[in-house]
């Protein structure tokens, strides 16, 4: 064992800075940059003024809560005399500013270390000086704390997200809307069985006052079921006063109240105040019980210098324009803000770096933006783990963003530190995430020994608080039947009394909760997990998987998010079944020491920790790190002790095979103790030869299930297309009601199997028929046999939205609510056959194509029968021809 003996340095920065060296104010006596060292013969440029070494609690995490604590720091400085007068104090040179006022505290510190005497340093410790105090007559004590953004109470999820998140392949977020109901329909993301709507769209006309103008609806490509108007929720119409005159220009504004409606016209965009609306519900729609409806609005524009702010006569008196009206009230049950089909770990960095706060009303910037540094190699490796999939995410309040966090890490299993960086001059910490799951290979993993112990410390071993049970929550959504929103009224009452809050869509919580009967006489706690980013419809298809040709692979999505909720909620069944147990430990600095990190993994070998399992003292564990004080020249842990560092035995698997004329797979596995056995899958086209490797994304965690001591039981593998070649792997998981160990290494059957033979894709599809908003699919089958799926989007996105899932031998298809706008906006229509499951789809034949100017034509009726009656006696009607 080898001590390090460790040099730090000190750096503190101008107001406001994080990158200029403070110097004391004018008239000082010296002007030197407060930079200050631990030992002389290697200063340079720093001073060696610390008397002592950084000591303090620097960060600590809890596993169960995912509580996050940042400590203090606390460092000694000496003041020595400068010039050799007296009075005059190196230090005390920097307590004021050039008015006399003092100006230490609050500015940014960045302590250095070095473990090589001074010739390289890296960062230590970066924060805000909270205390600046004379602890004698030559010292000083300065108590150094990390204030991060992420800790702070900054609001997130207010409003629109940052106009990154709301355009181009990538774009994932929701403008929240009052009409029509639902995702933004610019940005053409659906929301699960919420597909992109069409924009309403009208004529920009002159009104009576010069100080605004009128949209009226167009009259051939309305949306909502009636064609030229759009519906009015009883929200919109009671924030926006009613113009009550058949003529709107007659009616002038009182003042700019309601929402904003943000228009576009070509390539200009422009906010302005709804500030009325000409609404009417005729007989027809009070029977069909329809809400009242509008087709014309009354706008005025907005403050001038407000973001997207566009003077009246920016856009074309007759033009015709599509329109958003968009909601300024905070997320709520009525208008919540939705989040579609994004890896969990981008939305995670988008909300901490800032993109999800507040907009700036001049620039439409996200407030915060940019204000949080991340580890973006991290994050970059989370993302690129497919075993994170794509979440949703319906937020129906305005959240801190450290509640988000907490809430973020409970539900995948997760814990955050702030590390100390320096790059390009600056010195600031980043937000490094790190998983709460068990290592699956150690082989790189440090030991710490007994020698490293510090022998005159005491040691603590606490077991944790035992679990009953662990609930984990996901959610089930629906789209509200339209009895929910629509008008209720009867005659004589108002034309709208719908209810005050419609809610299109209604989430249902699913608990999932495991029992520990081991635990029922030895704990009564629970583990909570809320995964709110795990939702689904019914019946939902959730496109995941891809083969190496192209083939898609389609899952329910439900089965996905219970598949992957199953998984979290096992991970801490396996850690925390009978609490965390801690272990604090006073360790010397040396090599695998003085670079342990929270959230690090160490293998411990101490000779007087004791052993649940084997019952006596020592043996080596693996421990993570949750806590780290300095203390001069030692360091202070606390690891969760998470279990032994011994691997559990791999099962047997033998072959498997599909179950003829389903999409489910099945073969026995076997093993020589009790088991909690694990299995996966991966799928790829049926010309792959070689086993995907074991990091491979394709590899799809199924299920895990007890196997009794030296028992073979049969497994079965569900969800698995035709036309794939299916790769089958399993691993050995410690029981929870036993001490912890390392999961085994994966265990394969002899062979692959292969699934049915792929299917062809459609042929000869032509789109015709074309206007503004309409066009026509044609094509021919490659199998009558089978269904066929009609996918669309915009030729820019990365990604189809589903239309339709036809019968099989359907060979047409007729799109509507197209947008229109010229060459500018081009579609890509795909048409595929999908298994008989649903389950996998074959290749596709895709084509791309514009809208047109032009209206719809009614189609020729076909196919009618005509008969004429004539009326006779009660009532009764006899044939005439």
């Amino acid at each position: 064992m080898t001590l390090l003996s460790v040099v730090y340095r000190l750096t503190v920065f101008e107001a406001d800075s994080d990158s200029v060296p403070l110097t004391p104010a004018a008239g000082a006596p010296h002007s030197q940059e407060f930079k200050v060292i631990s030992s002389g013969s290697v200063g340079g440029a720093f001073q060696p003024y610390i008397t002592a070494a950084p000591v303090g609690k620097k960060d600590s995490f809890d596993p169960v809560t995912k509580n996050y604590t940042i400590g203090a720091i606390r460092i000694m400085l000496g003041d020595p005399k400068v010039g050799g007068v007296q009075l005059n104090r190196w230090v005390s040179a920097f307590v004021g500013d050039d008015l006399g006022a003092i100006k230490m505290k609050g500015l940014r510190a960045f302590i250095e270390e070095s473990v090589d005497g001074g010739v390289t340093f890296s960062p230590f410790y970066v924060g805000d000086i909270k205390e600046f105090t004379l602890q004698n007559k030559v010292e000083w004590r300065i108590v150094i704390r990390e204030d991060t953004d992420v800790q702070k109470s900054i609001k997130v999820f207010t409003g629109e997200p940052s106009a990154s998140l709301l355009s181009g392949p990538d774009a994932y977020g929701n403008r929240r809307q009052m009409l029509p109901w639902g995702p933004d329909v610019l940005a053409q993301t659906g929301y699960g069985a919420l597909k992109a709507l069409p924009p309403p769209s009208g004529e920009w006309k002159l009104s009576r006052s010069p100080r605004n103008r009128i949209i009226e609806i167009d009259k051939d490509a309305g949306v909502n079921r009636i064609p030229g108007v759009i519906l009015v929720s009883k929200p919109l119409l009671n924030q926006t006063p009613e113009i009550d005159d058949d003529d709107a220009t007659k009616k002038e504004t009182e003042g700019r109240i309601g929402p904003i409606v943000r228009v576009i016209s070509g390539a200009t965009v422009g906010r302005f105040y709804l500030t009325y609306l000409e609404v009417f519900a005729d007989q027809n729609q009070l029977m069909m019980g329809y809400p009242i409806s509008c087709d014309r609005l009354l706008l005025e524009p907005i403050e001038v210098g407000a973001f997207e702010h566009q003077p009246l006569s920016a856009i074309t008196v007759g033009n015709n324009v599509i329109f958003q009206i968009l909601t300024t009230e905070p997320p709520s049950e009525k208008f919540p803000t939705l989040i579609n089909n994004v890896h969990p770990f981008v939305l995670l960095r988008d909300v901490i770096q800032g993109k999800w706060s507040a907009l700036n009303p001049t620039t439409g910037q996200a407030l915060f933006e940019g204000k949080v540094d991340i580890d973006e190699t991290v994050f970059d490796g989370f993302i690129a783990d497919k075993q994170f999939k794509n979440s949703r995410w319906r937020r129906t309040e305005e959240m801190e963003m450290k509640k988000f966090i907490k809430e973020f890490l409970q539900q995948y299993n997760l814990g955050y530190r702030m590390e100390p960086t320096a790059s390009a001059g600056r010195a600031f910490s980043k937000f490094v995430p790190f998983s709460m799951d068990l290592p699956t290979t150690i082989g790189s993993v440090p030991t710490i020994t007994t020698q490293e112990v510090r022998s005159t410390s005491p040691v603590s071993w606490k077991p944790g608080q035992n679990f009953l049970r662990f609930e984990m929550t996901f959610y089930e959504e629906r789209v509200s039947d339209i009895a929910d929103i629509r008008d209720g009224g009867d005659e004589g009452q108002s034309p709208y009394e719908g209810p005050d809050n419609p809610t299109l869509i209604k989430e249902t919580p699913i608990t999932d909760t495991i029992i520990q009967l081991g635990n029922l006489f030895g704990g009564d706690g629970v583990f909570k997990q809320n995964a709110t980013g795990l939702r689904y419809f019914p019946s939902e298809i959730f496109v995941d998987l891809e083969f190496v040709n192209g083939i898609d692979l389609n899952f329910y999505r439900e089965r996905m998010v219970r598949r992957l909720a199953n998984k979290l909620q096992r991970e801490n069944e396996f850690r925390f079944s009978r609490g965390p147990a801690t272990i604090d430990l006073e360790l010397e600095r040396t090599g695998s020491t003085n670079d342990l990190k929270l959230g690090d993994f160490r293998i411990l070998d101490v000779d007087f920790i004791p052993d649940p399992f084997t019952h006596v003292r020592g043996g080596a564990r693996i421990v993570q790190c949750i806590e780290k004080s300095e203390n001069g020249p030692t360091i202070n842990f606390r690891f969760a002790d998470s279990g032994q560092n011994v691997q559990r035995s791999a099962p047997v698997v033998n072959a498997f095979s599909q179950i003829s004329a389903t999409n489910t797979a099945s073969g026995t596995i076997q093993t020589v103790k009790r088991e909690r056995v694990e299995t996966w899958f991966a799928i790829t086209d049926q010309s792959t030869a070689t086993r995907p490797a074991e990091t491979s994304s394709l590899w799809e965690y199924q299920n895990s299930v007890i196997i009794p001591a030296g028992t073979t039981q049969s497994v079965a593998i569900g969800e698995l297309p035709d036309g794939g070649r299916i790769w089958v792997r399993a691993r050995s998981r410690v029981p929870s009601d036993e001490d912890l160990q390392l999961p085994s290494d994966f265990a394969f059957p002899p062979a692959h199997f292969d699934m049915g033979a792929a299917l062809a894709a459609p042929t000869n599809l032509i789109i015709s028929e074309i206007t503004e908003t309409t066009a026509k699919a044609s094509w021919t089958p490659a199998d009558v046999d089978v269904q066929t799926e009609v996918r669309l989007k915009p030729a820019s996105s990365a990604s189809f939205q589903r239309v339709a899932i036809l019968y099989p031998g359907t060979n047409q298809y007729p799109l509507g609510g197209l947008s229109f706008a010229g060459s500018e906006n081009p579609y890509t229509l795909g048409v595929r056959h999908v298994s008989a499951w649903r389950m996998a789809a074959g290749s596709e034949v895709t084509k791309t194509f514009s809208t047109v100017a032009g209206k719809p034509k009614c189609p020729t009726p076909r196919g009618i029968i005509f008969s004429l009656t004539g009326g006779i006696e009660d009532d009764q009607f006899r044939p005439l021809y």
